[in-house]
């Protein structure tokens, strides 16, 4: 079962001055919850030295009131079951996470149950799709840090070769099977396009390895892929990788809550 994805409810906790806690108090959510499945032998040996097969791990708090919040974990790759399994372990032991500035009680930990909750294997991923055109939605901002080999030198939109590439490289990473056709030439001489979008921008800044913040734009709301020619081949392909893309989301630094998506398989 190399796909899971988890929902927690959990409860923000002022940090005591001087309370001692199971992970560092300056660690982040993400950083928190691996610390947490390391703490299984096993788990925590597939996390640190890896066997060629990527397993990729996205953290995303997704709701937030002024008492509780509902976070997102998601686990893909070999290894999945096992380090969901040290995660459930542990949290039921000790449902607590420390993290800066926070930390949150577990109020409860269960199965995500939208329609992604039925994907479990590469077949599932592989599904033929109903309808031609591909509709992505994006719950939390998506951003790119660098254009990839054959767009626009500082393209920044989610445009196709943008976003499928990044999926195709991930799907690689993981051991997806090998597709029946190549997408990424179609992608690079612009067959597949936009056909429609609701996009809006906000920035998002990161810290460089400088101490300097660098500022790109988040895109949230929900944008339409198709292909010029109405029976292609390759639509197959880019739907796998958009039903991938609901586990690992989209661009760069997913792994901490960025690129959170949901897919439609519109017309």
């Amino acid at each position: 079962m190399p796909f899971l994805a988890l929902h927690l409810e959990v409860l923000p906790l002022r940090k005591e001055s001087g309370g001692t806690a199971h992970t560092s108090c300056r660690m982040s959510l993400y950083t928190a919850l691996l610390a947490l499945i390391a703490q299984s032998d096993e788990a925590g040996h597939v996390l640190l030295h890896p066997s060629g097969v990527k397993t990729h791990i996205t953290v995303a708090v997704l709701q937030s009131d002024a008492d509780q919040q509902s976070v997102r974990v998601t686990v893909c790759g070999q290894h999945a079951l096992t380090i969901s399994n040290a995660l459930l372990s542990t949290l039921a032991e000790q449902p607590m996470i420390s993290c800066e500035p926070l930390s949150y009680q577990v109020l409860s930990v269960d199965l995500e149950r939208t329609p992604v909750a039925a994907v479990s294997t590469w077949t599932d991923l592989l599904v033929p799709p109903s309808r031609r055109a591909l509709r992505l939605h994006f719950v939390t901002p998506v951003i790119f840090t660098e254009a990839k080999e054959g767009s626009a030198r500082s393209e920044v939109f989610p445009q196709p070769l943008q976003v499928f590439s990044r999926l195709l490289d991930r799907w690689r990473e993981m051991g997806g099977p090998v597709f029946a056709h190549d997408v990424l030439p179609g992608l690079q001489r612009y067959e597949c396009i936009v056909s429609d979008y609701r996009l809006q921008a906000e920035p998002i800044g990161l810290s460089t390895a400088v101490g300097s913040v660098a500022v790109y734009p988040g895109w949230r709301g929900w944008i339409t892929y198709t292909y010029r020619e109405p029976e292609s081949a390759c639509m197959s392909t880019l739907h796998a990788l958009a039903r991938l893309a609901c586990f690992t989301g989209v661009g760069d630094y997913t792994e901490v809550g960025l690129g959170v998506t949901r897919t439609e398989e519109g017309r």
